[in-house]
């Protein structure tokens, strides 16, 4: 159990960051579209 709580509050942080990442690729993505459209 204790293992888990570790490996829950290390992976935490990471998973922050790779949503982030992710919400900011989505983002430039949308831009580059709407770029392209316009």
């Amino acid at each position: 159990m204790t293992t888990l709580h570790t490996m829950y509050h290390f992976d935490y942080p990471l998973f922050l960051i790779r949503s982030a990442v992710v919400i900011a690729l989505g983002l430039s993505a949308i831009a580059a579209f709407h770029g392209a459209t316009l």
